[in-house]
This record gives structure tokens, C-alpha cells and sequence, in this order.
């Protein structure tokens, strides 16, 4: 009987001493960051899940805060200033500046001589003034007074001569595109105009009429009621009446004194060419009394 028991007896007393040799390694403590976002755990409360009842304590008050905090309002953003727009109707007023350049001829001398342009005047400064009215947006008749600040020609080499050139007359301007912002600009106008030389107490015009004066450029709207226009205007004519009298220079290779064409007569058609005049220039322009 005891030899019977002795046998189990000692398979035990094995298996516990090697248990004690060998203990069970501990488990690994749980990471926090996923204990907290692990789902909620149904389990009883036990001193294993008491990290995981803290952190969502935590986050529950936290919670709480948050939802009985005042709402803040987000911070508007700038006002969005109002677009530019052209005003329909309007009186239309300014001016235009730029380089102006003559070329062609005014007559032919008896001689057979073609007088030119140089001859007479240099190129020099084109100042225009502008008053019209706006009509549509797009429409613009106006009146245009232009001054041509230039130098007397060859012909007056050494003498205290001074010049001038004057175009008067009466113009349209279309503008097509976007007239709110950037948009095409064309000019149609005719007029007359007139070359003046003046020398001591003396002094010669010659007028003739200009049938075709064009403009291209755009029209830039910088404000409501101010436009910028940088443009190219080409104009031709032909002189056909004179005024007053000047002396030429000494020393003219043909031998005139001065012009073959004065104190009020008129240039014979045979005598008549025709001259043309460019200005590159850019022009300023305001929209009063707009609606």
C-alpha cells in the first residue's frame, strides 16, 4: 500500500521542484496609447483593467469641458472690395502726351523742289486735350485740341526761329472688350491742322485739312472714373492755305528767301503733297458726373 502511493507521491514533488526551477516569465504590461483607444471593455472591474477605467475617466472629462465651452465664432475673412465698373454715361475729359514725328511734304517749290516736313519742323512733344461724353459704356464723341511742341526745321538754321504745329477737330472712340477692366480702343477723327513759324516780328502759317486721323491702343480702368490709354495716333493731309510771311536762313541752296506760298495765297494743287503725323504716346482720362 505504501509503495502504492510512494510512486505518485514522488511524480509530484518532481513536477513542483521543476516548477520552481523554471517560474513563468511575467506578461507584458499593456501599452497606453492602445489601452486608450481599445473599445470599452464589459469585463468586471479588476486590478488588471484600472489603467483603462483611468484613461477613459480622462477622456470623459475632458469631453465634458469641451461641450460645456462657449462656441467660438471663426474669424470673418477681409471684406471682398466691390468690382470696378464703368460708368454708362458720363462726361468724358483729359489729355494725352507722347512723341510726335512728322513726314511727307507741305508743297512743291516753283523750282520742282519738294519742301518736306524737315525742312519746317523737327520732331518734338504732342500734348492733346480731350472733353467728350460716354454713351452705352462703349461710345465716345469728343472735341480734340492737339499742340505739337516742336523745332524749327532746316530751313532756319541759325536763326532764332521758333515752331509749332496745332490740330483741331472732332473725333470718335470706340472700345471694345472687357471695359470694366482692360479693353481695345480705336479713334476715328478729323480736323484741321496747321504748321506756325515764327521768327523776330514775323511770322508764316500754312493750314490744311486732315480727313483721316486714326488711333490704336487700349483702355485701362484703374478706378471707377479713371482710365489710362496708352495709344498710337496716324494722321495725313495736304496744306492748302497760307498766312503771314517768314524769312528763311541765308545760305539756301535753291536760293529762296522764303516761302514761295504767302501772306494769304493759296497752294495750287499742282503744287499740293501731301505730309502725315505719328504719336506714340499715352493718355489719362477722367468719367465725371457718371451714373
Amino acid at each position: 500500500m505504501r509503495k502504492a502511493f510512494a510512486i505518485p507521491l514522488a511524480f509530484v514533488c518532481s513536477v513542483a521542484a521543476q516548477a520552481q526551477a523554471d517560474p513563468v516569465p511575467p506578461l507584458p504590461e499593456p501599452d497606453a496609447g492602445a489601452v486608450s483607444m481599445a473599445p470599452t471593455s464589459t469585463a468586471p472591474t479588476g486590478s488588471t483593467l484600472a489603467p483603462v477605467s483611468a484613461t477613459r475617466a480622462q477622456n470623459t472629462a475632458v469631453g465634458q469641458a469641451t461641450a460645456s465651452a462657449p462656441a467660438v465664432a471663426a474669424p470673418h475673412g477681409a471684406p471682398v472690395a466691390d468690382p470696378i465698373r464703368a460708368p454708362p454715361y458720363s462726361l468724358w475729359v483729359g489729355g494725352r502726351a507722347g512723341v510726335l514725328a512728322y513726314g511727307g511734304s507741305l508743297y512743291v517749290d516753283p523750282g520742282g523742289g519738294l519742301e518736306t516736313t524737315g525742312n519746317f519742323v523737327t520732331p518734338g512733344l504732342g500734348l492733346e486735350a480731350d472733353v467728350g461724353a460716354r454713351l452705352a459704356t462703349h461710345y465716345i464723341p469728343y472735341l480734340v485740341v492737339e499742340i505739337g511742341v516742336v523745332g524749327a526745321g532746316r530751313r532756319f538754321d541759325g536763326e532764332n526761329a521758333k515752331a509749332d504745329t496745332t490740330f483741331f477737330g472732332g473725333g470718335f472712340r470706340y472700345v471694345v472688350g472687357n471695359i470694366h477692366s482692360m479693353a481695345l480702343a480705336g479713334e476715328i477723327s478729323l480736323g484741321f491742322r496747321r504748321f506756325d513759324l515764327t521768327e523776330a516780328a514775323a511770322d508764316w502759317s500754312a493750314t490744311g485739312f486732315e480727313i483721316l486721323r486714326l488711333g490704336l491702343g487700349i483702355e485701362v480702368r484703374l478706378t471707377r472714373n479713371l482710365t489710362l490709354s496708352p495709344m498710337t495716333t496716324v494722321s495725313g493731309g495736304t496744306l492748302t492755305g497760307t498766312q503771314g510771311n517768314v524769312a528763311f536762313g541765308p545760305n539756301q541752296r535753291d536760293g529762296l528767301t522764303g516761302p514761295p506760298y504767302a501772306n494769304g495765297a493759296a497752294i495750287p494743287g499742282s503744287a499740293q503733297q501731301s505730309y502725315y503725323a505719328v504719336v506714340i504716346g499715352c493718355g489719362l482720362h477722367a468719367d465725371l458726373l457718371g451714373r
